[in-house]
């Protein structure tokens, strides 16, 4: 039980004054039933949104590629299924334009078109949260990879999970390549591919989990790993077996020495190594290495854990709960602001999100488990529909004068009408 728990009403922390662009029609409705006032597609609810608002997409099946070019949050209800050849696109983003992800959830098992997320050119915020992408089976000599992150400011992630495709011929992609970004991963799990099971040839070699070019990472409580390799079989026609199963991927790769991996309590490992089915004497795969540097830096430190969970979406006539998880005997605040600029400070623990909050709530002393929270109930301006707020929990160690950070998360608050 949460030490400490309290009940109040929400205060002035969600009337903030919003910008007068803010239009009280801010929440648009997809459903792919239809009906008065909803859009039927997720693109088409994109395309209508103002930015700034957030397109909240209900429980149903939604196929078809959609593209973000301006401010919005996606909030994917559960319930909902997108198809195989669904992909995501956020491109082109200027300052200040934050776009939060949420709860997409997308296993392209058995396509073949292979890149599932790309995200370009973005120059404001991209929040990742609880979102899911299974690689594809790659069409012919061509890389599967899962995610690319190319030329982003901030790239947020949390509890996500990024699992690299399955090569054809030999090739494995990586669960996310990224060139000239940065990227804050929390919570998560990323995986290179699986190596192409041998049947004829070897088996292929897993994919490597992160790539990196010209970028940073910043990782805490997150396990990157090297897709396991291939497996050696018996061809059924053939007969006999293939040489050797495949080697176990790379965790982490640097390619150049603009590059820099900062892991905070995170598992970084190599690929498991592929091995022969039943029957088969083939050679098992070698185990994969967890990282390869061309020239960068990899640092890995532990400290004790500093986590929140908030209750996200949350309609007006619910309540929210707020837990944190620190050292015990630290004071427990949670920071709330409209936007967000996440950095990495040396020395500091975890990252720090230095926009001035525009609010926080003091959560009281963790107990002998670590634990602090409370209750409340969220409220919304007049006229207004939803609002995304960026929240982070931050500690403070009273006999060591010490302050930690805890991961930043993205809140949706909904108007009990939708």
């Amino acid at each position: 039980m949460v030490a400490q728990m309290q009940h109040k009403a929400l205060p002035l922390l969600f009337l903030l004054t919003l910008a007068p662009s803010v239009l009280a029609q801010n929440v648009v409705v997809v459903d792919d039933d239809g009906g008065p006032g909803l859009e039927t597609t997720v693109q088409a609810g994109i395309d209508v949104a103002a930015p700034g608002s957030i397109v909240l997409v209900r429980p149903g099946i939604y196929s078809g590629p959609f593209q973000i070019d301006k401010a919005l949050t996606l909030e994917v209800e559960l319930g909902v299924q997108f198809t195989l050849s669904t992909r995501v696109s956020v491109t082109d983003l200027g300052p200040g334009d934050d776009v939060v992800l949420r709860g997409i959830v997308i296993d392209a098992t058995g396509d073949n078109t292979n890149l599932i997320v790309s995200l370009g050119n973005c120059q404001g915020d991209v929040f990742v949260e609880n979102c899911h992408f299974q690689g594809t089976n790659s069409s012919f000599f061509s890389l599967p990879t899962t995610m690319t992150i190319f030329d982003c400011a901030r790239v947020v992630m949390r509890g996500s999970t990024i699992v690299g495709g399955s090569g054809f011929s030999g090739l494995s992609g990586p669960g996310i390549d990224m060139g000239n970004s940065s990227l804050f991963l929390f919570d998560s799990l990323i995986d290179g591919g699986i190596g192409m099971t041998g049947v004829v040839e070897n088996g292929g070699p897993g994919g490597t989990g992160i790539r990196m070019s010209s970028s940073f990472l910043f990782s805490n409580e997150s396990w990157i790993r090297g897709g396991e390799g291939g497996a050696a079989v018996v061809a059924p026609i053939f007969g006999g077996c293939p040489q050797a199963a495949g080697d176990g991927g790379i965790g982490i790769r640097l390619l150049d020495a603009g590059s820099e991996a900062r892991l905070r309590n995170t598992a970084l490992e190599g690929g498991p190594a592929g091995s022969p089915g039943d029957g088969c004497d083939a050679q098992p795969g070698m185990p994969g290495i967890p990282s390869v540097n061309e020239g960068g830096a990899i640092s890995q430190v532990t400290s004790p854990l500093h986590d929140a969970t908030v209750t996200t979406p949350v309609r007006t006539d619910e309540i929210a709960t707020i837990q944190v998880t620190g050292v015990p005997g630290e004071a427990a605040f949670i920071l709330f602001n409209l936007d967000a600029r996440p950095v990495y400070v040396s020395g500091l623990v975890d990252v720090l999100v230095p926009n001035l909050p525009n609010g926080s709530l003091f959560l009281g002393i963790t107990d002998g488990a670590g634990q602090a929270g409370l209750t409340l109930q969220p409220t919304l301006p007049p006229g207004l529909l939803g609002r995304t707020l960026i929240t982070q929990p931050l500690f403070f160690d009273i006999g060591l004068s010490q302050t930690s950070l805890g991961p930043p998360s993205a809140v949706v608050v909904l108007d009990s009408s939708l």
